[in-house]
C-alpha cells in the first residue's frame, strides 16, 4: 500500500538533489496515482523551463559577440584615459561571461565533447601561473612529482584557472600563499587548491556550482564576477569523468 509513497519520496529526493530528468512510474489511477502524475507533470515543466532558460542564454550570448567585437574595435579610436580603460574593462567582462555560457553549451552538445591528449600536470600548472605573473608569487605548487593526465588541455586549463583565481581572489592573510598540491594513485589524480580566505558556510556549499549563484560574503569583498566560473569548472571536470 505504501509503495507509491516510497516511490514519490525517492522522486522528491532526486528533485531536491537537482536531478530534474525524472519520470516516476504510475501504476494506479487512485489519489496516489494522481499525485504521482502531478509530480511527473511538475518535473517536466521544470525541465522544460530550464531548457528554455539555457537556450535563451546561449542565443543571447551568441548574438552579443558581434556587437562586443565592434565596440572593442571602436575603442581603439578613443584617446587613452580612464574612460577608455573603464569601457574596455566592462566589455572584457561581458566577453568573458558570454564565452563561459557558450563553452557550457558546447560541453552539452554532442559535437563539443572533450578532446583528450597527454599533458604533464606540473607543466600545465606552471603555464597557468606564468600568465598570472603579478599574482604568481602568492601561489605555491607543493608537489614535484611528474604526473601525466589525459585531458582536453585548454578546457582543463580553464577549469584549474577558475579555481586558482578564486583562491587568489579570496585569500586575505598577507604572506600566506595559495597552495596547490596533486598526487596520483595510478588510476586517479587528485588536485587540491587551498587558501587562507574567508571560506564558505556549510549551508551555502550545495549551491556553489549553480549558475549565477553568489555567496553573500563574496559580494562584500567586491570580488566581481557573475557566478558562472564554478558552474563551468564543474561541467569541465565531469566531462572528464571526474568530480569536484
Amino acid at each position: 500500500l505504501l509503495k507509491p509513497l516510497r516511490t514519490l519520496h525517492n522522486g522528491v529526493r532526486q528533485i531536491s538533489g537537482g536531478d530534474f530528468d525524472i519520470e516516476l512510474p504510475k501504476r494506479s489511477s487512485d489519489e496516489l496515482g494522481q499525485l504521482i502524475q502531478s509530480f511527473n507533470d511538475m518535473a517536466r515543466h521544470i525541465r522544460n523551463d530550464m531548457k528554455a532558460r539555457d537556450q535563451l542564454l546561449r542565443d543571447i550570448s551568441h548574438e552579443l559577440r558581434s556587437p562586443l567585437a565592434r565596440m572593442l574595435v571602436a575603442l581603439e579610436f578613443i584617446p587613452e584615459g580612464n574612460i577608455r580603460q573603464t569601457l574596455k574593462n566592462n566589455i572584457s567582462a561581458l566577453e568573458q561571461m558570454t564565452s563561459v555560457i557558450l563553452e557550457e553549451a558546447r560541453l552539452d552538445s554532442p559535437f563539443g565533447k572533450v578532446k583528450q591528449e597527454k599533458v604533464e600536470l606540473g607543466s600545465l600548472l606552471l603555464e597557468i601561473l606564468e600568465s598570472r605573473k603579478q599574482s604568481a608569487p602568492s601561489v605555491l605548487i607543493c608537489s614535484t612529482a611528474v604526473v601525466e593526465i589525459e585531458v582536453d588541455k585548454e578546457r582543463m586549463k580553464m577549469a584549474l584557472s577558475n579555481v586558482i583565481d578564486n583562491a587568489i581572489k579570496y585569500s586575505k592573510l598577507e604572506g600566506e600563499p595559495v597552495k596547490i598540491g596533486y598526487a596520483s594513485d595510478g588510476k586517479w589524480v587528485e588536485i587540491v587548491v587551498s587558501d587562507s580566505g574567508i571560506g564558505i558556510s556549510e549551508n551555502e556549499l550545495p549551491f556553489l556550482f549553480e549558475p549565477f549563484y553568489r555567496v553573500d560574503k563574496a559580494r562584500r569583498y567586491n570580488s566581481g564576477g557573475y557566478g558562472l566560473g564554478m558552474s563551468l569548472t564543474k561541467k569541465i571536470v565531469e566531462a572528464h569523468n571526474g568530480k569536484i
